[in-house]
């Protein structure tokens, strides 16, 4: 299947809005934005979140930072990170100490998953994770959906390996 054909399929069958296909940085600066315009609910499922507080110019801790001014908002955060990974552990202290529900998958399963769903409509799906590495330097691909349905199904996904 072509690539345009499957983005045909994909936008008739998953979307209400529209598909954005996000190439390197330009996942960085979309889903800034959203997350910076979300008013009721993020909710965030991610391999890899490394939060570095001596990196004043990091990405990963503009999106980290952007889900704790979004917390501060009023909007409700849940975030699942990868349990087997050291490195994620800053970033879980870091959101946990400001109030985000933090928490980490079943030891017995690993989360390879890179999600990001904002106001039960905008659904961020692809291959970065949030680092320095993945937002800067990598070559990496996501796209952002705009359907509810498919959120809503992320959403139920998201609880449901939470809950395992």
């Amino acid at each position: 299947m072509k690539l345009n054909e499957a983005y045909d399929v994909l936008n008739r069958t998953y979307t209400d809005g529209s598909v954005e296909l996000l190439i390197e940085r330009d996942y960085y600066e979309e889903a800034i934005e959203a997350i910076d315009g979300a008013t009721q609910e993020i909710y965030v499922m991610m391999f890899s979140m490394l939060y570095d507080p001596d990196d004043w110019s990091d990405e990963a801790n503009d999106l980290i930072n952007a889900l704790i001014r979004a917390r501060r908002r009023g909007v409700e955060v849940h975030v699942l990170l990868e349990n087997s990974l050291d490195t994620n552990r800053e970033a879980y202290d870091y959101l946990k100490s400001n109030g985000i529900d933090v928490s980490y998958d079943s030891p017995s399963k690993t989360l390879h998953a890179k999600i990001v769903v904002i106001d039960g409509r905008i659904v961020f799906l692809g291959s970065h994770n949030w680092s320095e590495s993945a937002l800067h330097w990598n070559h990496e691909v996501s796209v952002k959906i705009i359907s509810k349905q498919l959120a809503g199904e992320v959403i139920n996904y998201f609880w449901s390996v939470r809950g395992s």
